[in-house]
């Protein structure tokens, strides 16, 4: 048997689930096809089923699953991964929203801004009144200019 390259604990957990998905009959070839021995194999399962992985603990006492077990911790890893696909894409749509929200608050600062400057040059001009025209005292039209 050739030396196994170093495997994640991620991708453990992974062989381990597909392993406890095959049905009766497939799991020694499954073994064989990836060069893993059963001895360490049932190690690595036994870590996985007893939640011990991420702690790199062996479990002493064997960890029996039966075939109802086994499907549903694929049926739960199979969710997980589409859950975790799902939150990706949310994430995602998220970001592109945070983006697309910084815009419209950078636009309605500069908005903001604008008005603050346009706001004192149209308090200058009083209400009815045509700085280019003038308007006369009485209200009734604009004055022609003198000249």
């Amino acid at each position: 048997m050739a030396a196994l390259p170093a495997l994640t604990v991620e991708e453990i957990r992974e062989l381990v689930y597909e392993y406890l998905a095959l049905p009766y009959g497939a799991r020694g070839r499954f073994l064989a096809e990836r060069d893993i021995s059963p001895h360490r194999f049932h190690r690595w399962r036994r870590t996985v089923v007893a939640g011990d992985i991420e702690r790199g603990l062996v479990s002493r006492n064997g960890v029996m699953v039966s075939h109802d077990e086994s499907a549903e911790i694929s049926r739960l890893a199979t969710t997980v991964k589409r859950l975790q696909a799902e939150l990706a894409v949310k994430d995602s749509q998220l970001m592109t929203k945070d983006v697309e929200l910084r815009r419209a608050q950078a636009a309605v600062t500069a908005l903001g801004k604008a008005i603050g400057l346009l706001r004192p040059l149209s308090a200058d001009e009083q209400p009815g009144t045509n700085p280019e025209m003038g308007s006369s005292p009485s209200g009734q039209g604009p004055t022609p200019p003198a000249g």
